[in-house]
């Protein structure tokens, strides 16, 4: 659980509408949030971001707690983010299912994702079976009356598939958002070379700060991402 800091009045503290990290990041040992601060030395202005915990109460409650220097921990989402985009687009159409969801509230939404890979595993078999038809000196009726079932059953997916996507369309506001987060997730030239909060917002449900200085970020799909803050 993450702990609510003494000296803020909300559980993020006073910051938590002004920087994405400040709903996201929360303490590995402990489970606070970590808050963001100015480190000035020798009239140098450092930003670094700590647990809320470790600020307020020193050791007692947070011993191993680690620092993070604001830069590199961008950095460090950068990185983590473009692997995710690069070498998991399934886990990104997982993300966007996820996400109409959370803009609808409509349980119906999560239903895209599983109503197109189901989609395409039907496919699969009905291509499997059409070649194992071509190729067979046995029972064709059989494979023939598998096919057409399968087919059927293909007909009556998509047929579902259109009105929860009809469902989506409908709500216009909605519709925009995730057509700008499927044009986002979906460029070929992404790579999160620079940190911007708002895709952060929209892809990122926490990131947990690891007292070895290893951040693991898991996204809105579901998906884990290891990453070290250096």
């Amino acid at each position: 659980m993450r702990k609510v800091s003494d000296k803020t009045i909300t559980e993020q503290g006073k910051y938590s509408g002004k920087f994405a990290l400040t709903n996201l990041l929360i303490c590995g040992e402990c489970g606070s949030p970590y808050r963001r601060r100015t480190w000035v030395r020798n009239g140098v202005n450092r930003k670094v971001w700590r647990c809320v915990s470790r600020v307020d109460h020193g050791t007692e409650f947070c011993k191993n707690s680690v620092t993070l220097d604001e830069e590199k921990l961008k950095k460090a989402i950068c990185r983590a983010l473009t692997v995710a985009v690069r070498d998991r687009k399934e886990v990104m159409d997982l993300i966007v299912s996820n996400l109409s969801y959370a803009f609808t509230g409509e349980n119906d939404v999560l239903d895209t994702y599983a109503i197109e890979k189901q989609m395409e595993t039907i496919r699969g078999e009905i291509d499997g079976n059409i070649e194992l038809l071509e190729r067979t000196e046995g029972d064709k009726g059989r494979i023939e009356k598998i096919i057409e079932r399968q087919t059927n059953e293909l007909a009556v997916l998509r047929e579902q598939l259109k009105l929860v996507q009809a469902k989506i369309e409908s709500n216009q506001s909605v519709n925009t958002e995730l057509e700008r987060i499927k044009k986002l997730l979906t460029d070929d030239s992404l790579n999160f070379d620079v940190y911007d909060d708002r895709s952060v917002r929209l892809l990122i449900e926490y990131i947990r700060v690891m007292e070895d200085g290893k951040i693991v970020i898991m996204l809105k799909g579901g998906i884990t991402i290891e990453e070290r803050v250096e």
